[in-house]
């Protein structure tokens, strides 16, 4: 007697709904635009029924759009947002990588790029210390907003009713050090905006500290974060002083590169530190 196999589960479902949802919209092309339910499920192999539900689904979310008049369906205007965010990744990487590079050298610490993704942060580049005992973080990991200081610094530069709705929920502990009691956060993203930098010890990773400054782009928003990741032992507090201005020349220099007119208040602080020259690479974005 052969045996069930076993009941998929909610997730497993909507996981492999989420699947066939993808697949539609790579299933519109240069060559093929504008493309009817029953093309799509033939093309997919999709039963029409599943196929019109995903398509009904896309189409609430504005992915996709029906041609007026007709029974074929186009790409939505509101994938062109995934456009510019990709766009600026791949932009705020490249010209983020050699003043990265330059801040490495100087620091011998890790240095890592991270970009915001709703309430949480990704590491969107990391390069690794040369010294042999070192911190290194994984390219495309996300953590809270409210770990560490690539991310917090982050958070203290969104509007407020962002901070409230995002103190409202569970702060997740990942360390004895993880800043979880709110009203001390609060304190702390008050102090990151009035200083221009912020600092980190132990919150994610025990063993390591951290230090980030801001990167803002041509309309003075903060987009990412620069921060230099090392052993707790290493990064003292006194050495996270001297490193200081060279971090913050770092995120000035990013920030310029990519249309900033303002400086932030850290970089105005530290103005009699050197100006950060760095040289473009040839490595692709």
């Amino acid at each position: 007697m052969a045996q069930r196999k076993p009941a998929a589960s909610s997730g497993q479902k909507a996981i492999k709904s989420l699947g066939k949802a993808i697949d539609v919209i790579f299933a519109f092309t240069r060559e093929r635009p504008s493309l009817t339910v029953d093309e799509i499920s033939r093309e997919l192999g999709f039963p029409r029924s599943t196929t019109y539900r995903l398509i009904a689904t896309l189409r609430d979310k504005g992915v996709v759009r029906q041609k007026e008049g007709t029974d074929s369906y186009m790409l939505g205007a509101r994938l062109l947002q995934l456009g510019d965010v990709i766009r600026l990744s791949l932009d705020l990487r490249h010209t983020a990588l050699p003043f990265m590079q330059l801040l490495v050298r100087m620091s011998r610490e890790t240095v890592v790029l991270v970009v915001p993704t709703d309430s949480q942060a990704t590491y969107l580049e990391m390069l690794e210390s040369p010294e042999p005992m070192r911190v290194i973080p994984s390219d495309g990991m996300s953590f809270p907003l409210h770990c560490g200081s690539t991310r917090r610094i982050l958070l203290a530069h969104m509007n407020p009713e962002f901070q409230e709705q995002y103190l409202r929920g569970r702060l997740r502990r990942f360390t004895a050090g993880t800043l979880v009691d709110k009203d001390a956060l609060r304190s702390d993203l008050a102090q990151i905006r009035k200083r221009g930098y912020a600092t980190s010890n132990q919150e994610i990773y025990s063993g390591a500290r951290s230090m980030a400054a801001p990167i803002r782009d041509a309309t003075d928003r903060v987009v990412a974060s620069v921060g230099i990741v090392g052993p707790a032992q290493r990064l003292t507090d006194e050495r996270m002083e001297k490193l200081l201005p060279n971090l913050l020349e770092c995120a000035e220099g990013i920030s310029v590169a990519l249309g900033a007119r303002t400086q932030s208040p850290g970089a105005r602080s530290n103005g009699k530190a050197r100006q950060f020259r760095a040289q473009p690479v040839t490595r692709g974005g």
